[in-house]
């Protein structure tokens, strides 16, 4: 399920406080509180990879928003644990079996749970992906031929 979310200081995502969904009903909001702090259900990316989250993994951070930068508007998938899973494993397959760090418990890629917050669904990719295979080029598209004209050179 896509839904909004706030991004403080360009990287940490929140739900919004119950009964409200914009970004302007949350300052609005914000103006009219007297709490110092604010609790915040923070969507945790220790488990998943933004913008895809997993339902009910949140954290209770309390926030002073005073103390904030910048607050803006954006989205995020919340979505079950099963559902993430099935959308990686694609990725597992086509690059664990090849990962020096496949089965590594310190990097913590033993379990899919470890896996989790290292596979971007969108680019297809693992942030700590590492061969020693030097035939194995994950970006290789066979199926794409590419002309250069060097004919053409100030056109």
């Amino acid at each position: 399920m896509k839904i909004n979310a706030l991004i403080t200081n360009e990287c940490e995502k929140f739900l919004f406080p119950e009964g409200i969904r914009t970004l302007d009903e949350f300052i609005q909001w914000l103006k009219k509180s007297k709490d110092m702090f604010i609790c915040m259900k923070q969507l945790d990316d220790d488990k998943s990879c933004d913008p895809y989250f997993i339902e009910g993994e949140t954290k209770d951070v309390y926030i002073n928003f005073s103390q904030i930068a910048t607050v803006e508007e954006g989205f995020a998938y919340i979505i079950s644990a099963d559902e993430y899973d099935k959308m990686i494993s694609s990725v597992i397959n086509k690059f664990c079996p090849k990962c020096i760090y496949d089965g590594d418990e310190e990097m913590n890629c033993n379990n899919i749970e470890g896996k989790r917050p290292k596979i971007n669904i969108d680019e297809q990719e693992c942030w700590e992906f590492e061969s020693d295979d030097e035939d194995f080029d994950p970006d290789d598209d066979k199926g794409k031929i590419y002309f250069f004209n060097r004919d053409n050179k100030d056109k």
